[in-house]
């Protein structure tokens, strides 16, 4: 409670809630109508079909539909209960993998090689630039 017996701390929660403001509208908001924007614009130039990509009206029309029928909630729903088991199953075979791993130096050593060739062949997919001869 000291925060609130000193000069000014009134002001300063202000002054920092404006400056969260600013970032709200700038990293949030402003992405949002740019892509928003473009995605219109792009549709209406005719660049992409309308059936590959329906204009932006179109779906904010159809997610309405959605909401108001009740099939976006339904389908919401699933979709999280499916995350939910997924994450549940990943969590009851990753976790005793990992307390083994951590326990028993023999499990480390058999699993190890296995976790460590998947990160380097995920590794060797991704370009590296070679120094050229004068740079050597």
């Amino acid at each position: 409670m000291a925060v609130l017996r000193q000069p000014g701390w009134r002001q300063n929660w202000v002054q920092r809630g404006v400056g969260y403001s600013g970032d709200v509208l700038r990293f949030y908001v402003m992405p949002v109508l740019v892509v928003g924007i473009a995605w219109h614009w792009v549709v209406s130039a005719g660049w992409i079909p309308s059936h590959l990509l329906p204009p932006p009206d179109r779906v904010f029309v159809r997610i309405l539909e959605a909401l108001r029928s009740g099939v976006l909630a339904a389908n919401l729903v699933l979709t999280v209960q499916r995350v939910v088991i997924a994450f549940g199953a990943a969590l009851v075979v990753s976790l005793p993998i990992g307390v083994a791993m951590g326990s028993f130096r023999g499990v480390e050593r058999l699993l190890t090689p296995a976790w460590t060739a998947n990160m380097v062949s995920s590794w060797e997919s991704y370009p590296s630039r070679s120094p050229t001869q004068s740079e050597r």
